[in-house]
């Protein structure tokens, strides 16, 4: 199915060549999409009360998070917090001066 689905744009010539022509479900899925979930409700509700949220709030929010679920110890190591990042559109951003 998959194959099929790219043949088709591969051979749609109204696409520009130039740009990159992917599938919407290329890529890894997520192990725990309920934790993710939960994860990204958390990280919004801070980004909505004007809090910044940093990697290490969100690694202890994904271990705190998978011990209610029961899903185990998960290492949250800072690769699979910037593939959660990378997944869900969150880009980290540094103040650099106060106006």
């Amino acid at each position: 199915m998959q194959k099929s689905e790219f043949e088709a744009v591969k051979k749609n010539q109204d696409l520009n060549f130039r740009k990159v022509r992917v599938l919407e479900s290329r890529g890894h899925k997520p192990l725990y999409p309920s934790l993710e979930q939960e994860l990204l409700k958390y990280v919004q509700e801070k980004h909505g009360e004007g809090l910044s949220v940093t990697t290490s709030m969100i690694e202890n929010k994904a271990k705190e998070i998978a011990k209610s679920q029961e899903l185990g110890d998960i290492k949250a190591s800072r690769g699979w917090i910037k593939w959660f990042k990378r997944r869900n559109n969150l880009v980290q951003h540094c103040q650099t001066q106060v106006a």
